[in-house]
C-alpha cells in the first residue's frame, strides 16, 4: 500500500514537473474526495486532526472560503465538472440520468491538443454506460465488487502511470 502511494506522489511530481517544460501543454490532475465536509478538514478550522495531508497541502496553496456545488450530490456534480455547465443545462438529474453525448466533456476538448486522459472513481455511479467516460483514453468506475478502497484506487492509477503512453496528460482521481 505505502508502495503505491509512494509511486502515485512519484507520478503525479512527475505529471506536475513535466508540465513546467511545456508551458503550452501542462498536465491537469483532478482529484475528487467525494462526500468529504470541509468542516472535517484541518484547513477549514477542524481540529480534531483527521487530515494532516490535505491540511499541509492547504498550507502550501490556496484556500477558498466560499465555493458552492452545482449540486447536492455526486452525478449531477462531477457532469457540471467535466462540462462546465450547470445541471440544468446537462440535465444529468436522477440516478440515472446519462450524461448525453452532445455535451462536450474536459477530456474531449483535450484530445484534439494530445491529452492522455484517464480516469479512476471508487464512485461505481460515475459509469462510462452512463457517459462518464467521454474523452478519456482510460475509466475505471465501473466496479462489480462494491466499495473501492483508496489503496486499490491508488493501485490502478500507478498502474496507468508506469504504462502511460505520452505527456501531457489529464488524470481525474476519485476517492469516496
Amino acid at each position: 500500500m505505502l508502495r503505491s502511494a509512494a509511486l502515485v506522489a512519484l507520478g503525479v511530481a512527475l505529471l506536475t514537473l513535466s508540465s513546467c517544460s511545456k508551458p503550452q501543454a501542462p498536465n491537469i490532475v483532478l482529484v475528487v474526495v467525494d462526500t468529504l465536509r470541509a468542516d472535517r478538514l484541518g484547513a477549514y478550522g477542524s481540529v480534531t486532526g483527521l487530515t494532516p495531508y490535505l491540511d499541509q497541502l492547504a498550507a502550501r496553496g490556496t484556500v477558498f472560503a466560499n465555493t458552492w456545488a452545482p449540486s447536492s450530490w455526486t452525478c449531477p456534480s462531477v457532469a457540471s465538472l467535466f462540462t462546465s455547465r450547470y445541471p440544468s443545462q446537462h440535465h444529468v438529474a436522477t440516478f440515472d440520468s446519462v450524461l448525453a453525448d452532445e455535451e462536450v466533456s474536459l477530456a474531449e476538448e483535450l484530445e484534439p491538443r494530445d491529452y492522455d486522459a484517464a480516469g479512476f472513481s471508487a464512485n461505481f455511479r460515475l459509469t462510462r454506460a452512463l457517459g462518464y467516460a467521454q474523452g478519456f483514453y482510460e475509466w475505471q468506475a465501473d466496479w462489480r465488487s462494491g466499495k473501492i478502497r483508496g489503496s486499490y484506487l491508488r493501485s490502478e492509477v500507478a498502474t496507468w502511470l508506469t504504462k502511460k503512453p505520452h505527456m501531457p496528460a489529464l488524470l481525474y482521481l476519485q476517492y469516496m
